[in-house]
């Protein structure tokens, strides 16, 4: 019995974990309030979930460590990704309003809409990691999330699994939203930062690739 509450114990993780979970969900719907800043608290939360994997530093300190970090940064991608998704959607609209466009082409562009997703889900974890530029940050995203296409697909469907639970089963949903709210960013982040590090380690500096393998 002493064992299960044992604070090495099993059960003291567990409830450690969850509650790192809850902490950088909680950070994340903060630093997200000025609308402005929602890339920024997305990179200080993949920030948090990775070093979290890894064991190192602790939640509060490490999210607002990256949100000071990349602030900037951050800002200027977030708005670079809404001009991009805003005049893509106008696009859309025009193809799909023309009645002699093409299935293909259609086809094509809706695959081509559809990319933005990944490059959305891997932008800012690889800003949390690395220092690129903005330009670098989006031509890497693309290339990553093509090269680690398993992975893509695993991360993709984690960061959409709110969005499909919402359109299946709105009722429940809306039940339990406070639940989610404090909980799904930061679950999302943690389930998604194994992945992550596995991507990321062969570009990552050598001591640091092979301290992160000794810690999984």
């Amino acid at each position: 019995m002493n064992g299960i509450f044992n604070y090495d114990g099993k059960f003291a993780r567990a409830l450690q974990k969850v509650s790192d979970v809850i902490i950088a969900s909680v950070l994340w719907i903060i630093g997200c309030l000025p609308l402005l800043t929602i890339g920024t608290s997305t990179t200080a939360l993949n920030y948090v979930a990775i070093k979290a994997a890894l064991g190192e530093g602790t939640i509060v300190k490490n999210f607002f460590k990256s949100y000071k970090e990349n602030l900037k940064q951050s800002i200027v991608v977030e708005i670079i990704l809404l001009i991009i998704g805003y005049i893509m959607y106008i696009n859309w609209k025009l193809i799909f309003d023309m009645s002699g466009g093409g299935t293909v082409f259609k086809v094509v562009y809706f695959v081509v809409l559809l990319w933005l997703v990944p490059i959305v889900c891997y932008i800012f974890p690889l800003l949390a990691r690395f220092a690129f530029s903005t330009k670098m940050l989006f031509i890497n995203a693309f290339v990553l999330s093509f090269q680690n296409l398993p992975k893509t697909i695993f991360i993709v469907l984690t960061s959409m699994l709110p969005i499909v639970c919402l359109v299946v089963r709105l009722e429940y949903v809306i039940k339990l939203l406070p639940l989610i709210v404090v909980a799904a960013p930061g679950l999302i982040a943690f389930l998604n930062a194994t992945m992550f590090i596995k991507v990321f380690e062969p570009y990552m500096p050598k001591e640091e690739a092979e301290a992160e393998t000794e810690e999984e």
